[in-house]
């Protein structure tokens, strides 16, 4: 297997023709620079070479940009602006300092070892990817994601630095979440399993379906939290879980390690739904009667 280990500024441009013949790149144009405009896609994520650089400088590619399953340790070279997708998942980096200023679709960084989001575009047209890093902090992200955003598998304590809206769903899966300050205001679906969390403070409004089992607090709200807040038009029962959240919230039954009892049946009576296992919340929670 080749490995491509050193990039460079190059002097004349049969030796750019000659990469671009390699990697079956088209319709490009060479800028006094030295780097190149390719109206269309570059995929640099070929079978039998390796790369631990990017071998050419790349300014705009009107399509997407593969440079996936490859050893980077850097995206030095990489287009300013990508018209497509952009995928550079699967490598060694450990930052994304020079990363596209401008994705149209969407963006993949998952499965690097990644300690910080700075460098990345603020702005992602479809698909936001960043999951099996080694990210303990949202900061520096994308504002805006129209797709869905995924931050799975890190290490996050907090989702500061998450965009205030995501158009498709978010997951937060398998982190080392207490809480879900800095959340998105508006997701589709909403995936924070496995977390450490013991309250709903700051759950965003979530069009579809809630997924938090291996939380502390799905002891005490597993029989309504799934519920999709058009469940109540559908049935004419009271079982938007929307009303049931704010309802909870406004009962004050969480109170920090303490679920106050009273609270909780008061919750159930009203909303008619089953009463949770006292046993299981006893595990995380002191019940005061």
């Amino acid at each position: 297997m080749k490995y491509l280990k050193k990039w460079k500024l190059f002097e004349n441009h049969d030796e750019i023709h000659s990469i671009c013949e390699k990697y079956g790149i088209e319709n490009y144009t060479i800028n006094s620079d030295g780097s190149i405009d390719v109206d269309g896609d570059v995929e640099l994520d070929v079978d039998d070479v390796v790369l631990t650089k990017l071998p050419l400088m790349f300014n705009h590619i009107s399509g997407h940009f593969y440079c996936s399953n490859n050893q980077l340790t850097n995206l030095e070279g990489a287009p300013k602006k990508v018209g497509g997708v952009f995928t550079c998942n699967d490598n060694q980096l450990t930052s994304l300092e020079g990363a596209p200023k401008e994705v149209g679709d969407s963006f993949y960084c998952n499965n690097n070892q990644l300690t910080s989001l700075e460098g990345c575009p603020k702005k992602v047209g479809g698909v936001f990817s960043c999951s099996d890093n080694q990210l303990t902090s949202l900061e520096g992200g994308p504002k805006e994601v129209c797709g869905s955003f995924y931050c799975y598998n890190n290490k996050l304590t907090s989702l500061e630095g998450a965009p205030k809206k995501v158009g498709g769903v978010f997951t937060c899966h398998d982190n080392q979440l207490t809480g879900l300050e800095g959340a998105p205001k508006e997701v589709g679906d909403f995936y924070c399993r496995n977390n450490k969390l013991k309250n709903l403070d700051h759950l965003p409004n979530v069009s579809r379906k809630i997924y938090m089992e291996g939380n502390p607090v799905y002891s005490i709200v597993q029989d309504w939290i799934f519920y999709t807040n058009q469940t109540c038009i559908t049935t004419g029962k009271n079982e938007c879980r929307w009303e049931k959240w704010e309802y909870f919230q406004d009962l004050n039954i969480i109170q920090g390690d303490k679920v106050i009892l009273e609270r909780l049946e008061e919750f159930h009576e009203v909303m008619e739904i089953p009463m949770p296992d006292l046993k299981e919340i006893k595990k995380y929670y002191t019940i005061v009667e």
